[in-house]
C-alpha cells in the first residue's frame, strides 16, 4: 500500500488533470473505488465545495487511486501542458466587451419576453369564439409551440451566439456563453408567460425540462472547468457553480420550487433581478392588452363598415 496514492484526496489536482485530458483511466476493484462520489454525497471535506461535488458526480469511478509511478508521470505531463499553455497568447475579455454583452443580452431578454406576453394575450391563428377556457388553452399552446420552434431550430442560440461574439474570447467560450444566455432567455420568457400562476409555471418548466437539464449540465461543467483553471474566480463564480448544481439536482428530483430558487439565483449573478424584470414585463403585458383591444376594435369597426356598405348597395 506504500506505493498507492489516493488521488481522490486532491480534487483540485483532479480538476486540472480533467481539463487537460490527463485523467488516468479507471481501474476496477480498488479499495477506494467510488470514494469521491461517496465523500461528495456526505459533503466530507474537501468535497464540501460545490465544484468538487459536481466533479465527483460527473466523473466515472475507478480513477481514485493510482501508483506512485503513475502519479509522477501525471505530474510531469501536467507540468509540460501548463508550461505550453503559459507560452500561448490568451484572449482575455475586457470590461468594455462585458458591458456590451450584458446590455445586448438584456435587450434580447426583454424582446423575447415581450413576444411571450403578446403570444399569451393574443394567441396564433383562429381561436375559439365562445369557450373562454378553450381560448386560454389555445393561447397557452401558441406560446409553447413558438418557444419550442424558435429554440428547436436554433434561432435563439444563433441570436445569443452573435451577442457572445462581442466578447474577445475563444469560440468554445462563446458557444457556452450563448448556451447560458439561451437558458436564461427561455426561463425569463416562461416566467413572463406564466404571469404569477405557479401551476402554469411548473407546467412550462416540465415542458422544457429536457432542455434545462441538458443545458445546465453543459454550463455546470464549463463553470467548474473555469474555476479549476482560475479563469474565473471569487464569490460570484463560487455562487454560480453552487446555484447551477442546485438547479440541476432540483430538476432531476422534480423539485420545481428548488429549481426556481436556484435558477433565479444564477440569473441574478448576470445582474438581472427576475422580480424587477417581471415587473417591467407586466407593464408590457398591460400595454399589450390595450394594443390588442385597440386593434381588435378597429378590425371590428372596419368589418361593420364593410357590412353596412354591402347592405346599402
Amino acid at each position: 500500500m506504500g506505493n498507492t496514492i489516493i488521488l481522490a484526496r486532491r480534487p483540485d489536482l483532479v480538476l486540472k488533470l480533467e481539463k487537460y485530458d490527463l485523467l488516468p483511466k479507471g481501474k476496477k476493484g480498488g479499495i477506494y473505488e467510488g470514494c469521491a462520489k461517496k465523500w461528495a454525497k456526505e459533503r466530507m471535506p474537501p468535497y464540501d465545495i460545490p465544484e468538487y461535488q459536481a466533479m465527483a458526480e460527473r466523473l466515472p469511478i475507478g480513477w481514485e487511486e493510482i501508483t506512485a509511478q503513475e502519479m509522477n508521470m501525471l505530474l510531469e505531463s501536467l507540468k509540460k501542458v501548463i508550461a505550453k499553455r503559459k507560452n500561448e497568447k490568451l484572449d482575455i475579455p475586457n470590461k468594455g466587451s462585458e458591458k456590451l454583452l450584458k446590455s445586448l443580452a438584456q435587450i434580447a431578454f426583454l424582446g423575447i419576453s415581450t413576444a411571450a406576453t403578446l403570444l399569451v394575450e393574443s394567441g396564433l391563428g383562429i381561436l375559439p369564439d365562445k369557450d373562454e377556457k378553450a381560448k386560454i388553452q389555445a393561447k397557452e399552446f401558441s406560446f409553447e409551440l413558438v418557444l419550442h420552434l424558435i429554440n428547436g431550430t436554433g434561432f435563439l442560440n444563433r441570436i445569443f451566439r452573435n451577442i457572445a461574439e462581442t466578447m474577445h474570447t475563444s469560440k468554445k467560450d462563446q458557444e457556452l456563453i450563448a448556451e447560458v444566455l439561451t437558458l436564461a432567455a427561455i426561463f425569463l420568457a416562461i416566467l413572463a408567460a406564466s404571469n404569477g400562476n405557479e401551476d402554469r409555471l411548473k407546467s412550462l418548466i416540465t415542458s422544457f425540462r429536457h432542455l434545462f437539464s441538458k443545458g445546465l449540465t453543459k454550463v455546470e461543467h464549463f463553470v467548474s472547468d473555469k474555476l479549476a483553471n482560475e479563469a474565473i474566480r471569487g464569490e460570484k463564480a463560487q455562487h454560480a457553480a453552487m446555484f447551477l448544481q442546485q438547479a440541476r439536482i432540483a430538476l432531476e428530483k422534480e423539485d420545481f420550487d428548488g429549481f426556481y430558487e436556484a435558477f433565479t439565483g444564477s440569473i441574478e449573478i448576470l445582474q438581472i433581478a427576475p422580480d424587477d424584470f417581471i415587473d417591467d414585463v407586466k407593464e408590457i403585458r398591460v400595454y399589450a392588452k390595450k394594443l390588442h383591444s385597440a386593434i381588435q376594435s378597429s378590425l371590428n369597426d372596419n368589418s361593420n363598415q364593410v357590412t353596412a356598405m354591402s347592405q346599402s348597395m
